[in-house]
């Protein structure tokens, strides 16, 4: 997915912009010619000129069982569970129920397709979904999206998708820590952790267009290209956990409409944040440095108030073969690789001058066709992380993780 950040006067303007980019493209098209989760591949649909206005409504509803829902490392899992007097006292947990969890997933879309440019079809889509965490209140959450795709003819399209989650709960986080026995050195019950909530808001651009063909009703080989921006804001006092900045993404699906087809993608994200004090521990005599003022530099786990800057660099590639049987049943199995890399070179920013995440998956699903425009679809994906930053479980940092995610559900269209 390719986002970008906007605000109810941005939107206006995004829109305005959305229909000059359209006829444009539209005119230029008579001489030249994309998560939250398990995944499938789109299909687009063939380009066609129509004379009236359509909807069609799509509608999802399933189950989702996430054996670590806030990626957290083995051993804070099991805190979850069974905390220590001085995680329940700091409140670092407090407010995730259950490291594992069912969640209920629905979402609802409306397409609609008429007359766009030229008479080639238009379409667009407001979807909204909902999770529902049956053990954790606070990851219950909404979002909501709406697409515009511009037909340009011979299986070209133009598309531009807004989105967003105005409250996603990620974990709880160290805010600051009070050194109540004045020995230097916080321990687990002097950290103080609050929620750390934040809003994410995206838009999509993305041109797709076939490279070749073997007939008039296939295109073995579509390209698909785009650009766009993404902004996360988190709530009081984890400012400094913004990030926003553009991204780019381009996947090539070989053999569409066959037995067997192969989608590649590959995913950008140059994400800045904003550099800003945070309260970290740090043992004074790798510095050098009275870090809490009392003064001496011999303190371990001293308090910390230093400048912190989270931008990185992401790449992610992954793969998708799916499976077409003919016998209302299509199977597919993917994987991805994801590598972090973070670019803060302050000199007391532990947890991110260096880091580097690498992350890889493997998925698979299946989907059989119950009735016409009903399907039943259950999936898995299994994630695991590592890192080259140990100090992430200590202040309750992203950290080496495995996730599995099952799923089932019913999709009807109508």
């Amino acid at each position: 997915m390719i986002r970008l950040a906007f605000t109810l006067g941005a939107a206006r303007r995004c829109a305005a912009s959305l229909c000059a980019c359209l006829l444009v493209s539209a005119a230029l098209s008579a001489q030249s010619p994309d998560s939250q989760s398990t995944s499938g591949t789109a299909k687009a649909r063939k380009a066609a000129r129509t004379a009236g206005w359509r909807a069609d409504v799509e509608s999802n509803a399933a189950v989702e069982y996430d054996n670590n829902i806030f990626l957290l490392s083995p051993t804070q899992r099991a805190s979850v569970a069974s905390p220590s007097a001085g995680a329940t006292s700091s409140g670092r947990y407090q407010g995730m129920e259950s490291a594992n969890d069912v969640i209920g997933v629905g979402s609802i879309a409306i397409r609609l397709n008429g007359p766009g440019a030229r008479g080639r079809t238009i379409e667009i889509t407001p979807e909204i979904s909902y999770e529902f965490a049956s053990r954790n209140r606070l990851r219950r959450e909404a979002a909501g999206a709406l697409s515009v795709a511009q037909s340009l003819g011979g299986g070209r399209r133009i598309r531009l998708k807004a989105g967003s989650t105005p409250s996603h709960f990620s974990r709880n986080y160290m805010s600051d820590a009070v050194d109540a026995d004045a020995n230097g050195s916080i321990s687990s019950s002097e950290r103080i952790y609050r929620r750390g909530q934040y809003g994410e808001y995206s838009i999509v651009g993305d041109l797709r267009l076939p490279l070749a063909a073997n007939s008039s009703k296939s295109a073995p080989i579509v390209l698909e290209a785009g650009g766009g921006y993404y902004a996360r804001s988190y709530d009081a006092p984890f400012g400094v956990r913004d990030l926003n900045g553009p991204t780019a993404s381009v996947s090539l699906d070989i053999g569409q409409k066959s037995p067997v087809e192969l989608e590649l993608t590959y995913d950008l994200a140059v994400l800045s944040a904003a550099t800003g004090v945070q309260v970290v521990l740090l043992d004074e005599p790798l510095y050098s440095v009275d870090f809490n003022g009392n003064g001496t530099t011999t303190d371990l786990s001293a308090r910390a108030a230093v400048d912190i800057d989270r931008s990185r660099l992401e790449h992610q590639i992954g793969g998708t073969l799916v499976f077409d049987t003919g016998r209302r049943v299509d199977a597919s199995l993917g994987f991805d690789y994801r590598i972090r890399s973070f670019r803060s070179t302050l000199p007391y920013d532990e947890d991110n001058a260096g880091r580097r995440d690498n992350r890889s998956g493997i998925r698979g699903s299946l989907r059989a066709r119950m009735a016409r425009g009903v399907y039943l679809s259950t999936g898995a994906k299994f994630l695991t992380q590592s890192t080259n930053r140990p100090l992430g479980s200590t202040l309750g940092e992203e950290t080496d993780y495995n996730n599995i995610v099952a799923s089932v559900g019913l999709t009807a269209s109508f």
